[in-house]
């Protein structure tokens, strides 16, 4: 709980500015998430909607949440790749989750490093 105490704004912001990729099923796509949450055209808008997505983060690594509650926060978008013979399904998800998921883990790195350096070269 403590270690996620380290999740704020600032966190999200840099998130933000190094997402990329296409849009989940909001059709909202990295791009768009940037513009929302580093623009300044928005004054203080993006500052605050960055400490709102934090506090969602830290809840998320938590608490218990109702997986009804989290349908379309969990949604993703099929789409075919043709592979000659055969087709591959690949499944894109919100571009919110991704910032999410980057946020836990940047302040997450120090421990998985630690945790997983004997057995995983590419930790870090």
């Amino acid at each position: 709980d403590v270690v996620f105490d380290s999740i704020d704004a600032e966190v999200i912001h840099k998130t933000a500015k190094t997402i990329s990729g296409a849009a989940g099923p909001s059709g909202a796509d990295a791009e768009i998430w940037k513009q929302i949450l580093c623009s300044k055209q928005f004054k203080k808008k993006p500052e605050e909607l960055c400490a709102t997505i934090a506090e969602l983060a830290k809840k998320l690594s938590c608490c218990i949440v109702n997986p009804e509650h989290l349908r379309s926060y969990t949604s993703g978008r099929l789409i075919p790749l043709d592979k000659k013979p055969g087709v591959r399904p690949v499944g894109i998800g919100e571009v919110l989750r991704r910032i999410v998921g980057k946020a836990i883990t940047t302040v997450l790195r120090p421990d998985l490093v630690k945790s997983t350096a004997p057995i995983q070269v590419c930790a870090g």
